[in-house]
Protein backbone atom coordinates (compact mmCIF):
# COMPACT_ATOMS: atom_id res chain seq x y z
CA UNK A 1 0.00 0.00 0.00
CA UNK A 2 1.14 3.16 -0.56
CA UNK A 3 0.33 4.81 2.81
CA UNK A 4 2.22 2.50 4.28
CA UNK A 5 5.54 3.77 4.33
CA UNK A 6 3.93 6.82 6.58
CA UNK A 7 2.45 3.91 8.85
CA UNK A 8 6.06 2.95 10.08
CA UNK A 9 7.34 6.21 9.71
CA UNK A 10 9.91 5.89 7.08
CA UNK A 11 8.49 8.03 4.37
CA UNK A 12 11.00 10.58 4.08
CA UNK A 13 13.85 7.47 3.57
CA UNK A 14 12.96 6.63 0.60
CA UNK A 15 14.76 6.33 -2.06
CA UNK A 16 14.09 3.55 -4.96
CA UNK A 17 10.64 1.89 -5.22
CA UNK A 18 9.49 -1.40 -6.25
CA UNK A 19 8.90 -0.09 -10.02
CA UNK A 20 12.65 1.07 -9.91
CA UNK A 21 13.04 -2.91 -8.79
CA UNK A 22 11.39 -4.48 -11.49
CA UNK A 23 12.59 -1.74 -14.22
CA UNK A 24 16.34 -2.76 -13.35
CA UNK A 25 17.10 1.14 -12.05
CA UNK A 26 18.07 -0.31 -8.70
CA UNK A 27 18.92 -3.56 -7.09
CA UNK A 28 16.66 -4.87 -4.48
CA UNK A 29 18.62 -4.72 -1.94
CA UNK A 30 19.11 -0.92 -2.14
CA UNK A 31 15.30 -0.25 -2.32
CA UNK A 32 14.78 -1.72 0.88
CA UNK A 33 14.44 0.34 4.00
CA UNK A 34 15.08 -0.96 7.47
CA UNK A 35 12.40 -0.39 10.38
CA UNK A 36 14.63 1.30 12.83
CA UNK A 37 12.64 -0.22 16.07
CA UNK A 38 13.16 -3.76 14.69
CA UNK A 39 15.91 -4.94 12.67
CA UNK A 40 14.73 -7.72 10.88
CA UNK A 41 11.63 -6.12 9.43
CA UNK A 42 12.31 -3.97 6.24
CA UNK A 43 10.29 -2.53 3.83
CA UNK A 44 9.89 -2.21 -0.10
CA UNK A 45 7.62 0.56 -0.82
CA UNK A 46 4.75 1.26 -3.39
CA UNK A 47 5.68 3.83 -5.86
CA UNK A 48 3.91 6.89 -5.33
CA UNK A 49 3.63 8.40 -8.96
CA UNK A 50 3.14 5.55 -10.52
CA UNK A 51 -0.55 3.14 -11.56
CA UNK A 52 -0.52 -0.32 -10.35
CA UNK A 53 -0.59 -1.53 -13.90
CA UNK A 54 3.47 -0.57 -13.74
CA UNK A 55 4.20 -3.81 -11.98
CA UNK A 56 3.01 -7.51 -14.29
CA UNK A 57 1.95 -10.32 -12.07
CA UNK A 58 5.27 -12.09 -13.28
CA UNK A 59 7.51 -9.29 -12.20
CA UNK A 60 5.78 -9.22 -8.83
CA UNK A 61 6.22 -13.50 -8.47
CA UNK A 62 10.08 -12.62 -9.16
CA UNK A 63 10.59 -10.07 -6.67
CA UNK A 64 8.87 -12.28 -4.07
CA UNK A 65 10.71 -14.99 -5.02
CA UNK A 66 13.76 -12.06 -4.61
CA UNK A 67 12.72 -11.38 -1.17
CA UNK A 68 12.48 -15.22 -0.17
CA UNK A 69 15.59 -15.46 -0.40
CA UNK A 70 16.54 -12.56 1.65
CA UNK A 71 13.66 -12.99 4.46
CA UNK A 72 11.87 -15.86 6.45
CA UNK A 73 8.40 -14.30 5.69
CA UNK A 74 7.32 -11.51 2.97
CA UNK A 75 4.30 -9.64 3.81
CA UNK A 76 2.03 -8.18 0.98
CA UNK A 77 -0.07 -5.33 1.97
CA UNK A 78 -2.96 -4.76 -1.29
CA UNK A 79 -6.64 -3.98 -1.78
CA UNK A 80 -9.07 -6.29 -1.74
CA UNK A 81 -10.56 -7.60 -4.44
CA UNK A 82 -9.95 -9.01 -8.34
CA UNK A 83 -8.49 -5.78 -10.05
CA UNK A 84 -4.75 -5.49 -11.19
CA UNK A 85 -3.28 -4.35 -7.75
CA UNK A 86 -4.94 -7.17 -5.77
CA UNK A 87 -3.98 -9.86 -8.69
CA UNK A 88 0.19 -8.62 -8.94
CA UNK A 89 0.68 -8.70 -5.20
CA UNK A 90 -0.49 -12.70 -5.16
CA UNK A 91 1.31 -13.35 -7.75
CA UNK A 92 4.10 -15.02 -5.37
CA UNK A 93 1.62 -16.15 -3.14
CA UNK A 94 2.33 -20.04 -2.78
CA UNK A 95 -1.06 -21.27 -0.74
CA UNK A 96 -4.62 -20.29 -0.70
CA UNK A 97 -8.12 -20.79 1.39
CA UNK A 98 -11.07 -21.41 -0.91
CA UNK A 99 -14.07 -20.20 0.68
CA UNK A 100 -17.61 -21.62 -0.43
CA UNK A 101 -16.70 -23.34 -3.37
CA UNK A 102 -20.59 -23.34 -4.40
CA UNK A 103 -20.96 -25.35 -7.51
CA UNK A 104 -17.86 -23.77 -9.51
CA UNK A 105 -15.52 -26.75 -9.11
CA UNK A 106 -13.97 -25.84 -12.64
CA UNK A 107 -14.10 -22.39 -12.07
CA UNK A 108 -12.03 -22.33 -8.70
CA UNK A 109 -9.70 -24.81 -9.91
CA UNK A 110 -8.90 -23.31 -13.20
CA UNK A 111 -7.77 -19.88 -11.50
CA UNK A 112 -5.92 -22.17 -8.87
CA UNK A 113 -3.67 -23.35 -11.86
CA UNK A 114 -3.49 -19.94 -13.68
CA UNK A 115 -2.01 -18.76 -10.41
CA UNK A 116 0.33 -21.01 -9.52
CA UNK A 117 -1.22 -21.81 -5.98
CA UNK A 118 -2.21 -24.78 -3.93
CA UNK A 119 -5.37 -24.93 -1.92
CA UNK A 120 -4.48 -25.57 1.83
CA UNK A 121 -8.34 -25.36 3.15
CA UNK A 122 -11.68 -25.57 1.33
CA UNK A 123 -13.86 -23.69 4.26
CA UNK A 124 -17.57 -23.39 4.37
CA UNK A 125 -19.78 -20.59 5.71
CA UNK A 126 -22.61 -22.96 6.02
CA UNK A 127 -23.93 -26.52 4.55
CA UNK A 128 -26.32 -25.25 1.94
CA UNK A 129 -25.80 -27.11 -0.98
CA UNK A 130 -24.75 -23.96 -3.35
CA UNK A 131 -22.15 -23.01 -0.97
CA UNK A 132 -20.29 -26.32 -0.32
CA UNK A 133 -21.87 -28.72 -3.12
CA UNK A 134 -18.11 -29.30 -5.19
CA UNK A 135 -16.63 -30.38 -1.54
CA UNK A 136 -15.86 -33.78 -2.66
CA UNK A 137 -14.60 -32.54 -6.73
CA UNK A 138 -12.27 -30.14 -4.78
CA UNK A 139 -11.37 -32.20 -2.38
CA UNK A 140 -10.40 -34.62 -5.20
CA UNK A 141 -8.42 -32.15 -7.39
CA UNK A 142 -6.92 -29.90 -5.07
CA UNK A 143 -6.18 -32.22 -1.92
CA UNK A 144 -7.45 -29.20 0.03
CA UNK A 145 -8.94 -30.16 3.16
CA UNK A 146 -12.52 -29.66 4.50
CA UNK A 147 -13.84 -27.65 6.85
CA UNK A 148 -17.21 -26.76 8.37
CA UNK A 149 -18.57 -25.87 11.69
CA UNK A 150 -20.24 -28.89 13.65
CA UNK A 151 -23.35 -27.24 13.79
CA UNK A 152 -24.08 -27.67 10.40
CA UNK A 153 -23.18 -31.41 10.20
CA UNK A 154 -26.96 -32.44 9.91
CA UNK A 155 -27.23 -30.70 6.96
CA UNK A 156 -23.99 -31.61 5.59
CA UNK A 157 -25.58 -35.04 5.88
CA UNK A 158 -28.12 -34.23 4.22
CA UNK A 159 -27.10 -32.43 0.90
CA UNK A 160 -28.46 -35.34 -1.67
CA UNK A 161 -31.93 -34.15 0.38
CA UNK A 162 -31.12 -30.78 0.12
CA UNK A 163 -30.73 -31.07 -3.65
CA UNK A 164 -34.09 -33.52 -4.54
CA UNK A 165 -36.21 -30.48 -2.64
CA UNK A 166 -34.64 -27.75 -5.27
CA UNK A 167 -34.99 -30.21 -8.23
CA UNK A 168 -31.15 -30.42 -9.10
CA UNK A 169 -28.91 -33.53 -9.29
CA UNK A 170 -27.51 -34.46 -5.72
CA UNK A 171 -23.52 -33.78 -5.07
CA UNK A 172 -21.20 -36.55 -4.59
CA UNK A 173 -20.58 -37.06 -0.90
CA UNK A 174 -17.22 -36.58 0.69
CA UNK A 175 -15.85 -36.88 4.15
CA UNK A 176 -15.00 -33.51 6.47
CA UNK A 177 -11.51 -33.22 7.56
CA UNK A 178 -11.84 -31.08 10.59
CA UNK A 179 -14.64 -28.38 12.47
CA UNK A 180 -14.28 -24.73 12.40
CA UNK A 181 -15.20 -23.43 15.85
CA UNK A 182 -15.56 -19.96 17.60
CA UNK A 183 -12.20 -18.12 17.69
CA UNK A 184 -10.16 -20.14 15.09
CA UNK A 185 -7.38 -19.21 12.69
CA UNK A 186 -7.39 -20.16 9.98
CA UNK A 187 -3.75 -19.67 8.01
CA UNK A 188 -2.44 -20.22 4.60
CA UNK A 189 1.33 -18.18 3.63
CA UNK A 190 0.72 -14.78 5.38
CA UNK A 191 -2.81 -14.78 5.13
CA UNK A 192 -5.02 -15.39 8.41
CA UNK A 193 -9.06 -16.00 8.21
CA UNK A 194 -10.30 -15.38 11.99
CA UNK A 195 -13.39 -17.97 12.49
CA UNK A 196 -16.40 -16.69 13.89
CA UNK A 197 -19.52 -18.00 14.58
CA UNK A 198 -22.37 -15.79 13.38
CA UNK A 199 -25.77 -18.67 13.86
CA UNK A 200 -29.12 -17.90 12.49
CA UNK A 201 -28.95 -18.66 8.80
CA UNK A 202 -27.92 -22.23 9.86
CA UNK A 203 -27.24 -23.52 13.49
CA UNK A 204 -23.26 -23.66 12.32
CA UNK A 205 -22.97 -20.71 9.98
CA UNK A 206 -20.14 -18.71 10.03
CA UNK A 207 -18.45 -15.70 9.21
CA UNK A 208 -14.73 -15.20 8.14
CA UNK A 209 -13.08 -11.80 9.19
CA UNK A 210 -10.01 -11.27 6.70
CA UNK A 211 -7.35 -8.75 8.27
CA UNK A 212 -5.71 -6.34 5.85
CA UNK A 213 -3.58 -3.41 6.33
CA UNK A 214 -6.55 -0.80 4.84
CA UNK A 215 -9.18 -2.81 7.28
CA UNK A 216 -10.86 -5.66 7.71
CA UNK A 217 -12.87 -7.47 4.92
CA UNK A 218 -15.83 -9.98 6.46
CA UNK A 219 -17.02 -12.94 4.15
CA UNK A 220 -20.57 -13.17 5.83
CA UNK A 221 -21.69 -16.29 3.95
CA UNK A 222 -25.59 -15.53 4.23
CA UNK A 223 -25.80 -14.29 7.50
CA UNK A 224 -25.61 -10.50 6.23
CA UNK A 225 -26.53 -9.31 2.75
CA UNK A 226 -26.77 -5.24 1.20
CA UNK A 227 -29.98 -4.35 3.26
CA UNK A 228 -31.37 -7.20 4.58
CA UNK A 229 -30.21 -10.60 6.18
CA UNK A 230 -30.20 -14.23 5.62
CA UNK A 231 -33.02 -16.77 5.94
CA UNK A 232 -34.02 -17.81 9.46
CA UNK A 233 -36.91 -20.00 8.47
CA UNK A 234 -35.42 -22.79 7.24
CA UNK A 235 -32.91 -24.49 9.73
CA UNK A 236 -34.45 -24.42 13.41
CA UNK A 237 -33.05 -20.44 14.06
CA UNK A 238 -34.91 -17.53 14.16
CA UNK A 239 -34.52 -13.79 13.46
CA UNK A 240 -33.74 -13.03 16.92
CA UNK A 241 -30.70 -15.56 16.68
CA UNK A 242 -29.25 -13.95 13.08
CA UNK A 243 -29.74 -10.61 14.37
CA UNK A 244 -28.13 -11.25 17.35
CA UNK A 245 -24.96 -12.76 15.46
CA UNK A 246 -24.52 -10.35 13.53
CA UNK A 247 -24.76 -7.50 16.52
CA UNK A 248 -22.42 -9.13 18.57
CA UNK A 249 -19.72 -10.74 16.07
CA UNK A 250 -20.05 -8.28 12.54
CA UNK A 251 -20.87 -5.43 14.19
CA UNK A 252 -18.20 -5.16 16.65
CA UNK A 253 -15.84 -4.49 13.65
CA UNK A 254 -14.88 -0.64 11.98
CA UNK A 255 -17.58 0.87 10.62
CA UNK A 256 -15.44 0.90 7.47
CA UNK A 257 -15.57 -3.17 7.19
CA UNK A 258 -16.07 -4.34 4.32
CA UNK A 259 -18.55 -6.93 3.82
CA UNK A 260 -18.50 -9.35 1.14
CA UNK A 261 -22.21 -11.82 1.60
CA UNK A 262 -22.58 -15.17 -0.17
CA UNK A 263 -24.77 -12.96 -2.65
CA UNK A 264 -25.16 -9.68 -4.02
CA UNK A 265 -23.71 -6.64 -3.92
CA UNK A 266 -20.87 -5.71 -1.24
CA UNK A 267 -21.45 -3.26 1.48
CA UNK A 268 -19.76 -2.07 4.75
CA UNK A 269 -20.83 -2.62 8.60
CA UNK A 270 -21.33 1.58 8.55
CA UNK A 271 -24.11 1.04 6.20
CA UNK A 272 -26.05 -1.91 7.52
CA UNK A 273 -25.63 -0.47 10.55
CA UNK A 274 -27.90 2.73 9.35
CA UNK A 275 -29.79 1.51 6.28
CA UNK A 276 -30.77 -2.49 6.62
CA UNK A 277 -34.52 -2.53 8.12
CA UNK A 278 -33.76 -5.73 10.17
CA UNK A 279 -31.06 -4.17 12.05
CA UNK A 280 -31.53 -0.23 12.76
CA UNK A 281 -32.73 0.42 16.03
Amino acid sequence: MRNLDLVLGVEKRIVFDLVEVVEGRCQLRQALIRDKRFESLSLLPAAQTREKEAVSEAQMARVVEDLGALADFVIIDCPAGIEHGFRSAIAGAREAIVVDGGDEADRIVARLDALGVRATYLVHTHAHFDHIGVLADLKERTGGAGLLHPGDLPLFEALALQARYFGVPAPRVTTLDGELADGDAIRAGCVRLDVLHTPGHTPGSVSFALERGAGTMLLTGDTLFRGAVGRWDIGGTSLEDIVASIRTKLFAYDDAAVVVPGHGPSTTIGIEKRENPFLVT
